[in-house]
């Protein structure tokens, strides 16, 4: 009865933000309420008491299903007056506002947990007795009737930015995501990543993590991207011979960073552009170069790691080409095309929303296979509305915390004191953000993260000089990572359940190899341009930067450049790097050279000709084995290959002539003689990985048989 229940409370969700996205919604005070209440009834029948409490649990339960049902009826009955009661509320009124924040706190702690309202409760104290606190913490302090109405009552409460966010966009997204899995798109994108990669070195990683970015483009959430394009190469990459625990932490980290590539990005990006007051489409432009630098990160991670372990790759023979890929499945880029195409053209984003739902709906039905029909529509549906009542409980309650920060400003006085305690240095500031974001993260989820940073740590980095596009994306970018950051770690958790891993395993792997996303929040601190800000030279050499900079870092920590690195150069390598993101012009050229000149000098004097990176069990995959990655998930009796290894000279000689031209075009006023000898170094670097990859006669490093 109770999953009859569930289904019928979370189709009607679904329908009934989908209805007001086509036909108008209510006015504000229907609108939220319906969309809150309706939520948190959901989330007390998708969380049901513990077991252990017996029919107290049950009776428990009643009281606040009952509960949601009574606040709704009270919400709907003071439309009219709902703005009045901000004056003061009356006897009934006053123990209603009580029961909602109880409600909601009880909602939470099911969801996410008590470390929101641990900090809500904390700052609820400290608005009601400021006056009794000591130093900075000293402030007017409000009455709880006061309090209560501000919470309640006003827009900058419990119906604040995040529920509204979340009632008007966030809840087509999710329905969208969901018809996106149910069509196959999933899919599509991993055939083409593996068409791409998959006969690389670590094909089936590689693989993951271009799927994941590209299916991100559309889902915009960590889990839903794990559970689409996980179930296809967390299998792949296990027998491949990856341990399960390195192929969900590589499905896990790829997974995240959906949140990150536009032109979907998930709840908290919609959240950042009505905090920063700018169009969404002027934050997914942002935020695109990030993105691809996180991924790219894990890319290079991914490589060295296959190569460090002689990981192959599937045979190139009984792979699809890409091109054929497309030509059976092109119909599915459409929803991209449109969402790109309608956001860049300046339409809102409930209206490109109903052209991308409607757009993949009509071309699903090309192929019988892929078709959405209603019955795949009412699961959708339902799938999404499930996925709301988390989303709505939580950020009711960080409605809740910023209210209660912002009725004292305590939040001015916090950000003054460590701008004092830091003399301005932005550097510390950098890393208080980042670890105080760490540490919410260790028991929140990305969402409240991002908006407990917002209350506390933004102000901070704006007083401190920073932009507020680029204050706001740091905290986006450290809220992201609470998904594969241990304790929590959602998207990782949910990777090891299909890998089978251990979770704590699968969590630290995720970080490591998630590295870029630790790193990235600082790059664009230091390297603006990063965020679309400035012309063009400046743009690409920052990017040029900043991505050699991860190379070096990921090699650093993977340990390996044609052989094991010893440790001083391991960490001679992480410190280079991580010196070229913190600093900039042309210092940040000279470390980078440095670090790339190393790689390359350990590479050539004996990683080249290193037995270890031979590839083992290099067998031919058929093309039934191939099949089943695409039927049930699963692939039987394989064995995997790799062609000639992939000299890192190729990847040095590129970067090394677009350094130069960038270098040689960016305009650094008084520095003219260091740019030319940059210029001389990385081009005498270009001639050597040119010079010692393509010798007149080579002979092969290993033979078939071997």
């Amino acid at each position: 009865m109770r999953d009859k229940v569930v289904a019928f409370v979370a189709v009607f969700l679904s329908i009934y933000h989908l209805a007001s996205a086509l036909f108008g919604a209510p006015t504000t005070r229907v609108f939220l309420p319906i969309h809150l209440l309706t939520a948190l009834l959901l989330c007390f029948l998708l969380k049901p008491s513990s077991p252990s409490l017996g029919s107290l649990g049950k009776i428990l339960d009643g009281i606040f299903l009952s509960a949601c049902i009574v606040l709704l009826g009270w919400s709907l009955s003071h439309v009219d007056t709902w703005d009045l009661m901000s004056i003061g509320l009356g006897g009934l009124d006053y123990a209603m506002a009580v029961i909602f924040v109880l409600v909601i706190a009880e909602a939470a702690r099911r969801t996410i947990g008590y470390a929101l309202i641990v900090l809500a409760i904390i700052f609820g104290i400290h608005a009601l007795w400021a006056p009794y606190f000591p130093g900075i913490f000293f402030g007017a302090g409000v009455s709880l009737g006061s309090l209560m109405t501000t919470v309640v009552i006003s827009d900058a409460g419990i119906y604040g930015v995040p529920v509204t966010i979340v009632a008007q966009y966030v809840v087509l997204f999710l329905v969208f995501g969901a018809l996106v899995q149910a069509s196959g798109v999933g899919s599509f994108f991993t055939k083409l990543a593996l068409a791409l990669f998959g006969a690389q070195a670590g094909g089936p990683a590689k693989a993951a993590v271009i799927s994941s970015g590209m299916f991100g483009t559309l889902s915009g959430s960590g889990i839903s991207n794990v559970l689409t394009t996980g179930s296809f190469t967390i299998p792949m990459m296990k027998k491949a011979g990856y341990p399960a625990s390195t192929a969900g932490a590589v499905e896990a980290a790829s997974a995240v960073g959906g949140s990150l590539m536009p032109p979907i990005m998930g709840a908290v990006a919609f959240m950042m552009a009505e905090f920063v007051g700018v169009p969404y489409a002027t934050v997914a432009t942002a935020a695109l170069l990030p993105a691809i630098l996180y991924f790219s990160a894990i890319f290079f991670a991914v490589h060295l790691e296959a190569k460090k372990s002689g990981l192959g790759g599937f045979d190139r023979l009984h792979l699809p080409s890409a091109i054929s890929v497309l030509r059976r499945d092109w119909y599915m880029l459409t929803p991209i095309a449109v969402i790109i195409g309608m956001i860049a053209s300046g339409y809102s984003i409930i209206l490109t929303m109903n052209w991308a739902i409607g757009t993949l709906i009509l071309l699903s039905w090309l192929r019988r296979d892929t078709a959405i029909t209603p019955l795949k529509f009412i699961k959708c549906a339902i799938s999404a509305g499930k996925l709301v009542g988390g989303i709505a409980a939580t950020c009711a309650l960080a409605g809740i915390l910023i209210a209660c920060i912002d009725a004292t400003g305590i939040s001015f006085e916090i950000s003054q004191a460590m701008l004092k305690l830091t003399s301005g240095n932005l550097i510390p500031v950098l890393l208080i953000g980042g670890l105080l974001a760490l540490i919410l993260g260790t028991g929140l989820t990305a969402s409240a993260v991002y908006i407990t940073m917002v209350a506390t740590v933004v102000p901070l980095l704006q007083d401190a000089g920073i932009t507020p596009l680029a204050a706001h994306m740091f905290a986006f970018y450290f809220g992201v990572i609470s998904d594969i950051t241990p304790p929590t770690a959602l998207a990782a958790v949910t990777a090891a359940s299909i890998a089978n891993a251990n979770p704590v395993r699968t969590m630290m792997k995720a970080s490591a190899l998630g590295v870029g996303a630790f790193f990235v929040p600082f790059a664009f601190i230091f390297h603006p341009e990063l965020l679309m800000v400035g012309d063009l030279t400046e743009i690409l050499f920052a990017f040029s930067s900043v991505a050699m900079a991860l190379f070096l870092i990921s090699t650093g920590l993977v340990g390996f450049i044609g052989r094991p690195l010893n440790p001083v150069v391991r960490a001679g390598l992480i410190l280079i790097g991580a010196a070229g993101i913190f600093t900039t012009g042309i210092l940040c050229a000279a470390l980078i050279t440095v670090g790339l000149t190393i790689v390359a000098a350990v590479y050539r004097w004996g990683g080249r000709n290193n037995p270890s990176t031979k590839i083992h069990n290099r067998k031919s995959l058929s093309p039934a084995d191939f099949q089943t990655v695409f039927e049930d998930s699963t692939i039987k009796n394989q064995a995997y290959r790799m062609g000639r290894i992939e000299l890192p000279e190729k990847l040095f000689f590129v970067l090394s002539i677009f350094s130069c031209g960038v270098l040689y075009f960016t305009n650094i006023q008084n520095s003219m003689w260091g740019i030319w000898a940059i210029f001389i170094c990385m081009l005498a670097l270009a001639s050597l990985a040119y010079i010692r990859h393509y010798p007149k006669e080579q002979a092969p490093l290993y033979s078939d048989d071997q």
